[in-house]
């Protein structure tokens, strides 16, 4: 798999667009290039782009960092991830579902908000199904 703009592009706000069916990589990086994270999107056949995964190194995710986006699905399960930060998924009217590991120790009170009826799917006992429940989102335990 390689970085195909015929399956996906990336704007300069970091708004993803799915071009074709397909599976890409897609690369992030500061302006200064000090810090940089790559992950892989799947395009459906509608050219909608259906879901992100992350890599597994991910510690946390930035502030806005996913907001506004098209994702369907977000699947942090298989990283590092301990923290998401305040509007990271907010505003993403087709997400559906979103992973969360058992690593996850903090969630900003607004990091879905605008989200719509996203489902989290959350490890039993974990930071995430506390969330969950105390923020009113459906669950999916593991």
């Amino acid at each position: 798999m390689d970085n195909r703009r015929s399956v996906a592009t990336v704007s300069r706000t970091g708004v993803v667009k799915g071009v074709s069916e397909g599976l890409t990589k897609v690369r992030a990086e500061t302006l200064n290039g000090k810090v940089s994270a790559e992950c892989e999107v799947w395009v459906s056949g509608s050219v909608d782009v259906v879901f992100i995964t992350f890599p597994t190194s991910l510690k946390m995710i930035e502030e806005s960092a996913y907001e506004g986006t098209a994702f369907s699905a977000i699947d942090l399960r298989g990283t590092e991830c301990e923290r998401i930060m305040d509007r990271a998924f907010a505003d993403m009217h087709a997400l559906q579902y979103a992973a969360i590991p058992g690593s996850v120790t903090y969630i900003a009170e607004n990091a879905f908000a605008g989200s719509g009826d996203v489902v989290l799917l959350v490890e039993s006992g974990s930071y995430a199904e506390m969330f969950a429940r105390e923020h009113g989102y459906d669950v999916l335990v593991e």
